[in-house]
């Protein structure tokens, strides 16, 4: 009884937090954003543009002040024995300090699509998010005690088409954790927890990821990448993908992006690719 009773009462106090997820959100993001700001020391340099795409895993840098950054894509993904198709993927990122950004995250225009009927066409849900660069990595030595990490709070916003649509919002949190190698080498981890609403509930969705990066010339850098996906409901199989893909630099505020990656755990099998530009103006 004493187990069940403990069970009930976290539940409803994650229901309550859930139902005010906004304003927690907003408290525990500006109570980082001011020890984060604290933090800072020293100006700056601006290096060459860095994205969120393509990987699954993201960048543990944030947008310098004064410039607004715009990332968008589109990806081809097949698990049997749907299809689907995302355009726009769009992300638009405004820098409040040197380590503390604002996130808009006006995601895609799905083409979804299984041999069984017709295509369901729509916008998935926006979102909003902050995210938070705790430390930075000195030097190209690999030294455990000095990783660059970054953290990122956001919500699903119930905007989407009827079909994509969530009835409540779906909060996520991601911590990134980067190790240079060498001049030319990084190994960078993610771990990620969804809040998923299914039924009026709230069931957690774990992830993970271990990304390589490689810098092949001063305009071109490429990546390799495992990720998996561990669904909290019962009755829903581990995925995973093995992934891969590069970057070229255009110009220091301009870049394009390709990548693509296969199932290799899990139920039955998939394939996805891509590409995408990164612009910050």
């Amino acid at each position: 009884m004493g187990l069940i009773l403990r069970h009930h009462v976290m539940v409803s106090l994650l229901r309550g937090w859930f139902r005010h997820i906004g304003r927690n959100v907003f408290l525990v993001g500006w109570t980082i954003a001011l020890l984060v700001t604290f933090g800072e020391s020293g100006a700056q340099e601006v290096s060459p543009i860095v994205g969120e795409r393509p990987g699954y895993g993201e960048s543990t840098l944030t947008v310098p002040p004064g410039f607004v950054q715009v990332e968008m894509g589109y990806t081809f993904f097949r698990q049997d024995p749907v299809d689907q198709q995302t355009i726009g993927e769009l992300l638009i990122r405004l820098p409040i300090t040197r380590r503390v950004e604002l996130r808009f995250l006006g995601n895609s225009y799905l083409v979804q699509k299984s041999n069984r009927g017709n295509p369901v066409r729509g916008l998935e849900d926006a979102g909003l998010g902050v995210k938070f660069q705790l430390s930075r990595a000195e030097g190209s030595a690999f030294n455990i005690w000095k990783p660059q990490a970054a953290l990122f709070l956001s919500t699903s916003i119930p905007t989407g088409n009827r079909a994509f649509r969530s009835n409540d919002p779906q909060p996520s949190v991601k911590l990134g954790v980067e190790y240079p190698l060498s001049h030319t080498l990084s190994i960078t981890g993610f771990w990620i927890a969804d809040w998923i609403s299914r039924d009026n509930r709230y069931t957690a969705d774990w992830s993970g990821s271990l990304s390589l990066g490689i810098t092949l010339t001063p305009n071109l850098a490429g990546f390799m990448e495992m990720y998996a996906i561990f669904p909290g409901r019962s009755g829903e199989g581990t995925t995973g993908f093995v992934d891969g893909g590069l970057t070229f630099w255009v110009n220091d505020n301009l870049a394009w992006d390709a990548h693509s990656g296969i199932q290799v755990i899990g139920a039955g099998s998939g394939f996805f690719i891509g590409s995408g530009l990164i612009a910050r103006f």
